[in-house]
């Protein structure tokens, strides 16, 4: 976590706040939509149990407080100040309540679910106690006071195929076809690799894509793009940063890409990406199903 980025992040809010934390919500694989969720305002509130706050020896949360939320990344999103906090029991949380925590169906019924699993965890693996219903919950209600259109990297998801598809072909030297980069396609590639692809977007709009995967052995990097009118913000570094990041956490070691010799683009970005040029290979394949080219 960025210290001084977080700061600077307040600071253009409000630089007379001293008194602020900077998390993000659940647990890395489920940050990115929690925060999503904050920013659209669908989620205003946030539980925790009082006997791990006095456990860890956490102050409570006050009204007024801030907090800056941050996604999977730690890239600070926006920043919410506490307007309520309550303790109540597990047991006793309404539904009213729940919507306001605007997750899932926003049902009384999935809270209770989604946050037993979470506590059960955090009591278990955190505390070494066990999870009880009678437990007393600190609930938070807030506002979000500042955020700002950032640029966000996002796993891929199969339903972003459509706009992903139109930033290909309208990116120079693509090569696609019809049956790889179908949304078939598409989709077996996200089942296979569901952690090592990702998205670029800006507000609600997606400006960057990278696929990357491996077999076990070795990952390659496909179809990276970065839309004409966003180019130059490090958004394509910061896409190849991610892919290289979750390839390493999956034991991978090396990483091949394709570029074509006419895409000189493309060749210069990842010669600045610190992919060298391999002079002592000769790359060759053969289609087993008849490929059709999808014009660019």
């Amino acid at each position: 976590m960025d210290q001084n980025q977080i700061r600077e992040f307040v600071n253009k809010y409000d630089p007379s706040i001293t008194r602020y934390e900077a998390y993000y919500y659940g647990y890395p694989e489920i940050a990115d939509e929690l925060c999503r969720l904050v920013m659209e305002g669908e989620k205003r509130a946030t539980t925790g149990l009082l006997k791990l706050y006095e456990l860890e020896n956490e102050p409570l949360p006050r009204e007024g407080d801030y907090s800056v939320i941050l996604d999977s990344r730690e890239q600070p999103r926006c920043i919410t100040r506490i307007s309520r906090v309550t303790q109540v029991k597990f047991s006793d949380i309404t539904e009213e309540y729940a919507r306001c925590e605007g997750e899932g169906d926003k049902s009384l019924a999935y809270w209770k679910e989604a946050h037993r699993q979470v506590f059960e965890r955090e009591c278990r693996e955190d505390c070494g106690i066990g999870f009880t219903e009678d437990m007393i919950c600190v609930c938070e209600e807030f506002d979000v006071v500042y955020k700002e259109e950032t640029v966000v990297i996002e796993v891929m998801k199969p339903e972003d195929y459509e706009e992903i598809l139109d930033l290909w072909l309208n990116t120079p030297g693509m090569g696609l076809n019809e049956s790889d980069d179908s949304k078939e396609g598409i989709t077996a590639y996200l089942k296979r690799n569901p952690n090592t692809c990702f998205v670029a977007r800006k507000g609600a709009r997606i400006v960057g894509v990278i696929l990357s995967g491996h077999d076990g052995r070795r990952g390659f990097i496909h179809h990276t793009a970065v839309a004409v009118s966003e180019r130059k913000q490090g958004i394509g570094s910061a896409l190849v940063d991610a892919a290289l990041k979750s390839l390493k956490q999956e034991g991978i070691k090396k990483v091949a890409l394709v570029v074509f010799r006419n895409n000189e683009t493309g060749d210069a970005f990842w010669e600045k990406q610190g992919f060298s040029v391999r002079e002592d290979l000769n790359y060759r394949n053969k289609a087993l199903a008849n490929l059709v080219r999808i014009d660019t």
